[in-house]
């Protein structure tokens, strides 16, 4: 049912300033490592996750998409909270530092630096309390301003505070103190309310939700006080205390105990009346320590989360376990209630956060990202490539001329990790040692093929890897020693020993430091040229000289030596006390490492201070040190790494805590300064430097300015996504499926429109640097291309241009009647008259590909309700209208959740033709590819699955086109899977059509099934899972611009003759290749997804619109490779779109390469 009128609601202008402004690009980055806490917002529409990946982010709660990264913290980050109302999000972090961000759009607003991991924000979210320098004093700082209010050492309370907190109204606070004592003190007069006497230290003092008392642990009792009098209200004992909290009602109390394996089935938590002092209910079942508790808002439920890698709920009444949260692979750090107890949103070690139903116990959405981890790049083949290795297993090879992966393989073995790749990147080495077993392997792996070389016999454990020799050669050097290896046989050469070891520039000598002697080899006969003593303590560094002359050492009495490498007689001694600008510098601790500069005429030093300097190589005399702008050049930023570019100008030092620094070194300069990085190298000019970074990034930056070039993403299978900081962007389509953007005021919206405008790969190939005029020239036409089948207005690009807004107005009250949701939509448009109005659930059209009809209105503005069906499950729901330009208003999504269970029947129709009434052209596998395909969806699904065929002279234009009545029978949770085998045929007008028994195959427009008949099917049916399995000559999608001079069909189509021709273009193409030679056709469909939308199914074509299918010995290739999917026990429209993808190439040796489009985006459903 729908209503359609032309009022328009004021309230509708404040809902469309939120589309006025620009949308950012969103990559769907998770955390990469343990998520410690996850919290919801204030109204439940967000959620805030934290993690030891120096991160918090913010997720929507509806859609479960990525809003923001709060990047800022320099150690992991162990809490984040919203304030009350939401305005503010506060994090902590292990360094000590906090950070207050913008609960609306995620940006910093201050930072308090505390040296506390403890945080609580007032109720008004005006004041932060925290426990500082080192737990000596209780501070109040403003959260709007960062500014130190007061702290108890103005009050004269002094001793450590074990514990402090506001009251919920945020009139008090409170700190237990190293007297035994629990101080309650005014938080604006600050005058002392109450002392709280006890017997030994307070560990822990909790509010109660109204205010009025008090939980505290101390000398193994559970006291509660009343705050007002500070009379002892009750008090229980508990030996093994972990945490408490207080029933929202504050009348009751859940006492939670540490873990003891001891007792067969451990009581880990109790529940006490308040007035009675008697014990409710006890709470079993966890079987390890547990994490966080908390009350559901009505106090009826209580949920835990546990090391046991569950979270459970239970009944707060008699403690019986209600629903058990299974599906976290490691321990579960925290779990909460939404604000109206529908959802449980849980934290977890396995680097992820879930959100649950909190009714039934089953997961909803899991708050993860799909981008891959990437560290330690750098350039090979002379810089026109950059070597990426992944903890997913994926080695990467980037053409920097053209930001794209160029080659991509998976890991030697799933437990093997890339751990280096030789220079040229010919040879990769992987290692995975066991913990368990004391076991180690390294292999050699060839970098062009993936197929491994050797494995290195009983190799070291923990071994570091450097290669020698032109890569003939490589030293694995571990705690304290270095072996070296042969890369072709993997046999030891030698074992050198000693912890740490240098390679001489030319190559022919390494020098190895042991206690306090360097050792010097020679590479080529594997002899001791020298022993080096004279060393003061343990040696811990040794570097040569760049003339291979010299070499510097450093050791534990805080100096380095110089060492003559021919002679081995010490030259001179650089210690470690210098007065420089009247200012005396001495060092506490030893000098961590030396080095000499490219220029050999300096020695760089550190120290574990830390300082850099410098000492004349020359004369010893101590040069200065290296300084930032404002003052020291690392804050307690321990040095990872240091290196110089290869134009010998510049050096880079990496810091522990992600800081790289690139410093002018004529003239100590600071040139730029980046962060979150986890690995860096300098291209072979030094001009630019490529970083990756904890965020899964690989970014590429003007070393001389510290500007950013781009920054890149890797997915699965070779997709990847690269970003200009102008906000445009390249991709491949697959990953563009994968991204989303969001508003300044964190509102997520769906990426078709925006990708039009922003997914400019010649924008972005010029903006690089590319040289190759041919290929960005390419580029621009096949976006020109997609414009033109998009039928879009450019001038609806222009930043000044103001697109048709659609909100759904009730999106926060949706409310489900027998499977039927109501949706209030108002729309308008500034300009143009709106033209249609669109609905999808799940990407699928609701009301047809060409949705309600509003060009009879001729009005600008919308206000309607339309009643729509809800699918079993999760039901993504968007609502968009269409201007009489052409142009469509950004997608909001709203997601609903409809527990209604989805098994339905499949519907499987088969057409096949491979005979004719004019007797020609006679296939061979036709009928029988589809009476295949028919006979496993029957044996896998059984009187589950309805088959309808139509074969030879039944396919016909008006019988097919009377399957429509069929499928219009299937209801919302059935699948339909419609399969079509036989020929493909272009008209003259190079109309599409597949051949029906009465084709004229000369003028297939006769007696030929168009197209359009086939794909209107699926169209405006209730099923919202369906696929068309399409397996025809030429089946792909065409270009009929392009068609005539692409596409010639022969007179006859004997099939033998299809092959040979399909033979001879793909050698054909094969001698052709290159973007550049590509139809703009087919380079548009390889550059950009298809966002049209159109039925919502999902369409997997045997082949292109210039190739020809081909057959096997018992099947067409194309059926042959569904059926070989279609044997596993599980099957999904993704997995078969990847498995066809790759399997028919491989059949026919790219000779036929099958296309997907018009794939949900969203939904991969099951087949079974």
């Amino acid at each position: 049912m729908r209503r359609i009128s032309t009022s328009f609601l004021f309230l509708f202008v404040q809902t469309s300033l939120i589309f006025a402004q620009t949308p950012k690009v969103t990559v769907p980055m998770g955390h990469t490592v343990y998520v410690w806490d996850a919290e919801f917002s204030p109204d439940g529409k967000k959620i805030v996750t934290c993690s030891s990946d120096k991160t918090a982010k913010i997720w929507d709660t509806e859609t479960g998409l990525f809003l923001a990264d709060l990047k800022g913290h320099s150690d992991r980050v162990l809490s984040a909270r919203f304030s009350s109302d939401g305005k503010i999000i506060l994090t902590t972090s292990e360094s000590g530092t906090m950070q207050i961000w913008s609960g609306r759009t995620g940006l910093p607003l201050t930072t308090l630096h505390t040296r506390s991991r403890y945080a609580d924000i007032s109720s008004d979210s005006k004041k932060v309390l925290t426990i500082i320098n080192q737990q000596q004093s209780v501070g109040i700082w403003n959260a709007n301003s960062g500014e130190h209010i007061f702290d108890t050492d103005s009050l004269h309370i002094r001793g450590p505070k074990y514990s402090s907190a506001f009251s919920p109204d945020g009139k008090k606070f409170i700190a237990g103190t190293s007297d035994s004592t629990l101080k309650i003190w005014d938080t604006e007069t600050r005058s002392l309310l109450k002392t709280l006497a006890h017997k030994s230290l307070v560990s822990t003092a909790i509010f109660s939700p109204d205010g009025t008392k008090l939980i505290t642990y101390s000398d193994k009792f559970a006291r509660i006080w009343d705050v007002e009098t500070g009379a002892l209200v009750a008090h229980f004992q508990t030996e093994f205390f972990e945490r408490a909290k207080f029933s929202p009602d504050s009348k009751k109390v859940l006492i939670i105990s540490a873990y003891d394996p001891q007792p067969p089935s451990f009581l880990f938590g109790k529940i006490w009346d308040i007035q009675t002092g008697s014990s409710v209910a006890d709470l079993k079942g966890h079987t390890s320590n547990v994490t966080s508790v908390e009350f559901s808002s009505d106090g009826k439920k209580i949920l835990t989360s546990s090391f046991d890698h569950t979270s459970k709920i239970w009944d707060a009444q008699t403690g019986v376990l209600l629903k058990n949260l299974v599906g976290h692979t490691d321990h579960v750090n925290s779990a909460r209630f939404s604000p109206n107890g529908k959802l449980i949103v849980t934290s977890s070690s396995d680097n992820t956060a879930k959100i649950w139903d909190s009714e039934t116990g089953l997961p909803l959405t899991v708050l993860n990202g799909t981008t891959f981890e990437v560290w330690d790049p750098f350039f090979i083949h002379g810089g026109k490539s950059i070597v990426t290795a992944s903890r997913d297993y994926l080695i990467s090879v980037w053409d920097t001329k053209t930001a794209n992966v160029s080659k991509e393989f998976a890991g030697p073995a799933q437990k093997d990790y890339p751990e280096y790749i030789s220079p040229d990147g010919k040879l990769i080495v992987t290692q995975y040692t066991s913990i368990r077993s004391d076991t180690s392997n390294i292999e050699l792996w060839d970098g062009e093929t993936g197929k491994m070389v050797i494995r290195l016999k009983n190799p070291p454990r923990f071994a570091t890897v450097r290669f020698l020799r032109n890569n003939k050669q490589i030293i694995l050097q571990e705690s304290e020693s270095t072996t070296i290896w042969d890369c072709k046989t993997g046999e030891l050469l030698k074992k050198l020993g000693g912890h740490f070891a240098a390679l001489s520039p030319d190559g022919k000598e390494i020098a190895t430091i042991k206690d306090s002697t360097v050792k010097l080899w020679d590479t080529d006969t594997w002899k001791l040229i020298k022993d080096v003593k004279g060393i003061k303590r343990r040696a811990t560094s040794v570097a040569f000289s760049p003339d291979n002359r010299k070499i510097v050492t450093t050791s534990g009495d805080s100096t380095a030596r110089i060492w003559d490498v021919e002679t081995g007689l010490q030259r001179m001694v650089l210690n470690g006390t210098h007065s420089w600008k009247g200012s005396l510098f001495e060092y506490i601790e030893r000098i961590e490492f030396a080095v000499f500069s490219p220029d050999g005429k300096k020695i760089i030093f550190s120290t574990a201070k830390p300082w850099i300097g410098e000492w004349d190589a020359g004369n010893g005399s101590f040069l200065g040190y290296f300084l930032a702008a404002k003052g020291r050049l690392l804050e307690d930023e321990y040095i990872d790494e240091l290196f110089f570019s290869p134009d010998r100008t510049k050096m880079a030092i990496l810091t522990l805590n992600g800081f790289l620094k690139i410093l002018e070194l004529a003239t100590g300069t600071l040139l730029a300064k980046m962060e979150g990085i986890s690995g860096a190298a300098f291209s072979p000019t030094g001009k630019s430097i490529v970083t990756s970074s904890y965020d899964h990034t690989l970014k590429l930056w003007n070393a001389e300015n510290g500007k950013l070039i781009y920054t890149s993403f890797i997915f699965n299978h070779s997709n990847y996504f690269t970003l200009l900081p102008s906000g445009y962007y390249k991709c491949t389509p697959n990953a563009a499926r994968q991204l989303h953007y969001v508003t300044d005021s964190l509102e997520p919206i769906t990426f078709e429109q925006l990708d039009v405008k922003y997914n400019r790969p010649d924008q972005v190939l010029k903006e690089i640097g590319c040289t190759d005029t041919a290929l960005i020239s390419a580029a621009h036409h096949a976006y020109l291309k997609r414009i033109e089948r998009l039928r879009l207005d450019t001038t609806t690009f222009s930043n000044d241009y103001d697109p048709p807004v659609t909100e759904i107005m009730n999106r926060d009250s949706l409310k489900e009647t027998d499977n039927v949701l109501r949706l209030h939509i108002v729309a308008s448009d500034k300009v143009h008259p709106l033209d249609r109005l669109n609905v999808w659930i799940n990407h699928v059209p609701v009301y047809g590909a060409n949705g309600i009809g509003l060009a009879k209105q001729k009005s600008q503005h919308l206000d309607t309700t339309v009643d729509i069906t809800l699918s079993a499950g999760r039901n993504l729901i968007e609502a968009a209208v269409t201007n009489s330009n052409g142009a469509e208003s950004y997608h909001k999504p709203v997601a609903y959740q409809n527990m209604t269970r989805g098994a339905g029947y499949t519907y499987f129709l088969g057409i096949a033709t491979d005979r004719f009434a004019s007797g020609e052209h006679t296939l061979h596998w036709s009928v029988n590819d589809i009476r295949s395909l028919a006979l496993r969806f029957k044996e896998k699904l059984g009187a589950n699955c309805i088959v309808d065929t139509l074969f030879n002279d039944s396919v016909t234009v008006e019988k097919v086109g009377s399957r429509k009545r069929l499928l219009a029978q299937a209801g919302i949770n059935d699948k339909v899977i419609l399969a079509y085998s036989g020929h493909g045929l272009f008209s003259s007008s190079y109309d599409y059509y597949l051949s029906g028994y009465n084709v004229d195959f000369d003028h297939p427009q006769s007696g030929g099934i168009p197209y359009e008949s086939l794909e209107n099917l699926l169209d405006s049916i209730h099923p919202r899972q369906k696929v068309l399995l399409l397996d025809a000559c030429h089946s792909g999608e065409v270009d009929k611009d392009a068609a005539a001079a692409n596409i010639n069909l022969p007179d006859d189509l004997d099939i033998d003759e299809l092959n040979a021709i399909a033979q001879q273009r793909a050698d054909e193409e094969e001698r052709n290749a290159g973007v550049a030679n590509q139809g703009l056709f087919e380079l548009m469909q390889q550059m950009f997804t298809d966002v049209s939308r159109r039925t919502g199914a999902t369409i997997i074509s045997s082949a292109a619109a210039d190739q020809y299918a081909r057959t096997g010995d018992t099947n067409a290739v194309f059926t042959a490779s569904v059926l070989e999917y279609l044997n596993r026990e599980h099957c999904s429209v993704s997995g078969l779109t990847q498995y066809v993808n790759t399997r028919v190439p491989a059949m026919t040796k790219g000779r036929q390469l099958p296309t997907t489009r018009e794939g949900n985006n969203l939904i991969d459903w099951t087949l079974w």
